[in-house]
């Protein structure tokens, strides 16, 4: 169609284009935000994984010392793993059987105790025999 002699030019008006962009920009922030979700994500796996090694080496320690501990809670340390600092809480109870203990290791974060791991885990005492000397 013709307007004063000038022939009409078919194209995109500056409305579509406005939209365009917005559905765009809204497509990349949702992938940005995900990225961001998934390496936090990370992170926190890593830090619980370490956690988990923390307490289960702190229950073999124990086992291939063959320690006997006392009940009770133990002192709090400090231990290092992953460039990480966590602290390490033992819980030693009784059972029933009087040649095993459990220990409860919990494991924290030393800069966010929130974030706690539980390990548990028994000791055992082997019994004595006749013919050889007290513990």
């Amino acid at each position: 169609m013709r307007r004063n002699g000038v022939p009409r030019i078919k194209g995109i008006s500056l409305l579509e284009v406005l939209v365009a962009v917005l559905v765009l920009s809204i497509g990349l922030i949702a992938a940005v935000r995900a990225t961001g979700l998934t390496a936090g994500n990370a992170m926190n796996l890593r830090t619980q994984m370490c956690a988990d090694w923390v307490g289960q080496n702190r229950l073999e320690m124990h086992q291939a010392r063959g320690d006997w501990l006392d009940t009770g809670a133990q002192p709090a340390q400090t231990e290092r793993q992953c460039a990480m600092d966590f602290v390490v809480v033992e819980h030693i109870s009784e059972t029933p059987s009087p040649l095993a203990r459990k220990v409860d290791v919990h494991v924290s974060l030393k800069d966010d105790p929130a974030a706690k791991v539980v390990i548990q885990g028994y000791l055992t005492r082997r019994a004595r025999q006749p013919w050889e000397a007290p513990f």
